[in-house]
């Protein structure tokens, strides 16, 4: 059974100030009151009730965030045993990636797989080294017009497997079949205010990542 999230009761967002949740709970309060609307809306009352309480007190509210960040890191652990998703070091208005072909696997998984696997041959080969590495950034209108920074994972080889994704006839473990593994490190790009559909935006990333040269991104809007 999902948890009720108590800023969603609230119709408030995580960072909302202490006076923005008092201001949100008062005009809810007058307008679903068993009273005034009905006994109906005594649930909903009630769900509103427990969720002020919870967020109207630092030290509950700081101990519900916890929580809610260790679930969205569990539920992300779970869908994915080598999460590459970067959302938790966007905004709250993040910049949404999606894989062209809409494969059933993490958008940066695909953008790795393209990354390394785009042409015949060893993934680390001379020729492949050059290649511009390209994936489609899907922005809404208002996330489009508001521009923003967008974090990209920088991934090395799998020094267990040399990149090849086997160990002998075995599935390397360590780099989950990929070849490759995350640095920990970030290249981070800048979209630019009112950028249109259609837009293609290009990075130097040369050094940075099996010297690679650039980084090409191709911006939807929709």
């Amino acid at each position: 059974m999902r948890k009720r999230d108590h800023y969603t009761t609230l119709g408030v967002k995580p960072a909302e100030s202490p006076d923005g949740i008092r201001s949100a709970y008062r005009k809810l309060v007058k307008t679903h009151h068993p009273d005034l609307a009905g006994p109906e809306s005594t649930r909903r009352f009630q769900e509103i009730n427990e969720a002020y309480s919870v967020l109207s007190d630092p030290e509950s509210r700081e101990s519900y965030n916890r929580q809610l960040r260790e679930d969205a890191r569990r539920a992300e652990r779970k869908t994915d045993p080598f999460p590459c998703n970067p959302r938790e070091s966007c905004s709250e208005w993040l910049l949404r990636i999606r894989e062209w072909d809409r494969r059933s696997i993490s958008p940066f998984e695909w953008f790795f797989e393209d990354f390394f696997h785009e042409s015949p041959g060893s993934p680390f080969s001379d020729t492949h080294r050059q290649q511009t590495c390209t994936l489609e950034v899907v922005l809404s209108p208002e996330e489009a017009a508001r521009g923003g920074i967008l974090p990209v994972p920088l991934v090395t080889t799998c020094s267990a497997c040399t990149g090849r994704g086997f160990r002998g006839i075995h599935p390397c473990r360590p780099c989950y079949n990929r070849g490759w593994i995350q640095t920990g490190e970030t290249v981070s790009v800048r979209i630019p205010p009112g950028i249109r559909h259609g837009s293609i935006l290009e990075f130097p990333i040369a050094g940075r990542v099996h010297d690679r040269n650039r980084l090409r991104l191709m911006i939807s809007v929709r």
